[in-house]
């Protein structure tokens, strides 16, 4: 199998073959059991993300009612481009990571784990420099890099954009160690830091965008590490044992090529709106814009910790039995609960934004109802999307599809350039993310298919 070759080639002799209880069997027995540890697992990481959602939700309208609406606008349109910035620093191995180091072959053995992460970690701080540099560059030469108000905004965001990256690198590493009670305090953790320091500044003098913009940053980087234990250890432990990198770096920047195009192209895609709308619109256009994303991001409170947990386990699947039961219990969770969320947001829609963050977001509203159907449909087709990267190693379809749909867009955003309503832009990305997500759900369900079928011959002969 795919995994199994991957995890041996970059584990050491020592890599066990045999299966692990650490991934779902073949024996009904077997992938009962990890059904179960995987359900609890996700109720572990649900809390976590729940009550750092539920924080986040709570910091967004302290900010939204503290500044103004052009200072909420500046503030969002920062955060957004950190987590483009972040994306590129990346360049997917937070992702390769929990994909090579969950195989079967990889996860009793600890050196193999230490080279992935001491390879990765290289890796990602020579990206860093030089994406960091290259941020530098473009913002202080581009109208958007003027438009984020100061120069101290523009010198934070590859700082920003460096922890966010490792935030997110240590929680990979925290995925394939199975240490989903960490990631879930990890989550908790983080949005508290912002809130508490939100509102303790708040309380202490006037708030202003740039000090919410350093606030972000700092409790980050304070999040990151604090729970960097685990992969300091790691890394460490393969500097003592004189363990080769190179190699490693380079296996994990082969198969996250695509994984990068497909992150950075889909994170520029999923920002690009906010940016543009601060130097298109007017930072009140890009605030009530940040508004809506902030609801519409509530439909993740329970699928986002699916695919937390869901990652390390279809990294080690090796039965279409084992994978149908995975597939069947996430969407049984994920179709009632999604309904749920959309009627409790469909009722936050009217009257309830702008009594939460106050009157002058009532413009939210027409956005939030048009960005609610492709946000829905991202959520409800994760996990069978996941499969494509993580069971069937196919990370350049959403590559691929990730690409076009941005191309598209920017093209979509050229003709839209004298347009004064930022609804045709709401418009154009929604239908261009549901075109997007339909295409890559039907292309893993026939690749799924396929894969089944192949085993099933296999098994057969």
């Amino acid at each position: 199998m795919a995994d199994s070759d991957q995890g041996t080639a970059i584990g050491d002799e020592s890599a066990p073959s045999s299966t692990s209880s650490k991934g779902p069997s073949q024996s009904g027995g077997k992938t009962r059991t990890g059904m179960l540890r995987m359900m609890k697992d996700y109720f572990t990481v649900l809390f976590g993300h729940g009550l750092s959602a539920l924080l986040g939700f709570l910091a967004s309208i302290v900010l939204a009612r503290a500044l103004d609406k052009d200072g909420f606008g500046i503030y969002s349109a920062f955060v957004a481009t950190l987590a483009v910035v972040a994306a590129v620093m990346d360049l997917g191995i937070s992702q390769s990571i929990v994909r090579f180091a969950s195989s079967k072959s990889v996860q009793s053995n600890r050196s193999a784990i230490a080279r992935l992460v001491s390879g990765a970690i290289r890796g990602k701080l020579a990206l860093a420099i030089l994406v960091g540099i290259a941020s530098l560059g473009i913002l202080h030469v581009s109208q958007f890099g003027k438009d984020l108000g100061s120069e101290f905004i523009v010198f934070l965001v590859p700082i920003g954009a460096l922890s966010l990256s490792f935030f997110f690198f240590v929680q990979g590493v925290l995925q394939t160690r199975l240490a989903f009670p960490t990631i879930s305090i990890m989550l908790a953790t983080r949005s508290a830091l912002f809130l508490g320091t939100l509102i303790a500044v708040v309380l202490a003098t006037e708030i202003n965008y740039s000090i919410a913009c350093l606030a972000f940053v700092v409790t980050t980087a304070l999040g990151t590490v604090l729970f960097s234990t685990e992969t300091r250890n790691l890394a460490s432990f393969a500097r003592k044992k004189e363990l080769s990198t190179r190699d490693v770096t380079m296996k994990l920047l082969g198969f996250g090529k695509w994984l990068a195009l497909s992150a950075t192209t889909f994170s520029i895609f999923q920002q690009l709106p906010i940016a543009y709308a601060l130097t298109t619109y007017g930072a009140s256009s890009a605030a009530d814009l940040a508004v809506s994303i902030t609801l519409l991001g509530i439909l993740g409170i329970i699928n986002v910790p699916l695919l937390t947990v869901l990652m390390p386990q279809l990294s080690a699947i090796d039965s279409p039995r084992a994978l149908k039961e995975y597939l069947n219990t996430m969407h049984r969770l994920i179709l009632p609960t999604s309904v749920v969320i959309v009627v409790l947001l469909y009722a936050l829609s009217g009257d309830a934004i702008a009594l939460v963050y106050g009157e002058m977001y009532a413009n939210a509203t027409p956005i939030f109802m048009v960005m609610l159907a492709p946000f829905l449909l991202t959520f409800i087709t994760m996990p069978l999307n996941a499969s494509i990267i993580y069971v069937l190693s196919k990370p350049e379809v959403p590559g691929v599809v990730n690409t076009i749909q941005l191309a598209l867009f920017g093209l979509v955003l050229l003709f839209l350039a004298d347009s004064g309503d930022i609804m045709d832009m709401v418009i154009a990305y929604s239908v261009l993310r549901v075109g997007g997500t339909a295409i890559v759900t039907i292309v893993a369900y026939i690749g799924v298919r396929n894969w089944a079928g192949k085993h099933v011959d296999e098994a057969r002969r």
